[in-house]
């Protein structure tokens, strides 16, 4: 039996144990546990390479861009366990709510699948990036009211953006197309449908399609801009002609602005007066359940 080749991202030193020890009893005693540099190194060898993720949205954005920065996406596969407060990508892909040893027995039970990821200048984001007004949510929601009150710590924080809400002006082309000009909210740019603990902010985004779901949205007077909140939370079709908003399918963006563009890539911020925003040539391995979109 060749050797599986393991690495744990974990900020709990306890749980990581636990971890460790359920990962042996599933795969029994031919493991080797090593950390990250050294998992990297021995990728394209005999045997097969796992990445073991515990924590939220931004823990798997960490190990996904360190699997891309070293182009090891068809090398590397990742086993990720939902331990955050939006667990987002988890919620898109059907891993919420399964139990972690039911997660790791995946890995013998399933093959990995090709899920496709995007591209912020230099930075991969596999969940979703939020860009003008709702990229402030997620980074300034104080930690103490994220880890109480879970989604409504990042409800309470967006109502009180929404009475503050300030237009950005951008110059876009999607897909090699024309130059548009627009003075926009914000918009998000995602790989599965939701945001900021469950928010549909993404309506058609499926991570195993070979695209990107765009969805902007444009000037409203504030009652406008709620009730497009609760039509999407619904799931509900989008009138557009009721709402000033665009959607579509994308694979390339390039975007800029004259001041910088704030940015939230899986909840890691980021910005630049200039982005290529694009869907990445190779997709990434990871674990999924058979039925991974809801």
């Amino acid at each position: 039996m060749k050797t599986t080749r393991i690495s744990i991202l974990c900020k709990d030193q306890q749980l990581s144990n636990q971890i460790e020890g359920d990962l042996t009893d599933i795969l029994g005693s031919d493991i080797q546990i090593m950390p990250p540099s050294e998992l990297f190194k021995k990728a394209t060898g005999d045997g097969r390479s796992l990445y073991v993720c515990s924590g939220g949205d931004g823990s798997l954005n960490k190990a996904v861009n360190e699997i891309k920065d070293q182009g090891l996406g068809q090398s590397v596969e990742i086993l990720y366990l939902p331990n955050g407060t939006g667990n987002d990508f988890a919620r898109g892909t059907g891993l919420l709510g399964l139990e972690p040893r039911d997660i790791l027995k995946l890995a013998i039970e399933t093959q990995p699948r090709e899920i496709f990821v995007g591209k912020v200048n230099d930075l991969y984001f596999i969940n979703m990036a939020s860009f003008g007004e709702f990229s402030k949510v997620t980074p300034s929601t104080d930690p103490r009211i994220k880890n109480l009150a879970g989604r409504w710590g990042y409800i309470l924080k967006g109502l009180t953006k929404l009475m503050n809400l300030e237009l950005q002006s951008y110059k876009y082309t999607i897909d090699d197309g024309s130059i548009t000009e627009a003075a926009l909210v914000g918009f998000f740019i995602g790989n599965t449908k939701y945001c900021g603990g469950g928010f549909i902010s993404a309506p058609e985004a499926d991570p195993e399609a070979d695209s990107l779901d765009f969805f902007s949205v444009g000037d409203m007077p504030l009652p406008s801009i709620i009730e497009l909140g609760l039509v999407m939370q619904s799931n509900s079709e989008i009138d557009t002609k009721e709402f000033n908003v665009s959607h579509s399918k994308i694979r390339k963006m390039e975007v800029s602005s004259e001041r910088p563009i704030p940015v939230v890539l899986d909840g890691e911020p980021y910005e630049n007066t200039e982005m290529t925003i694009e869907l990445s040539s190779e997709p990434v391995l990871v674990y999924l359940p058979e039925t991974s979109q809801d």
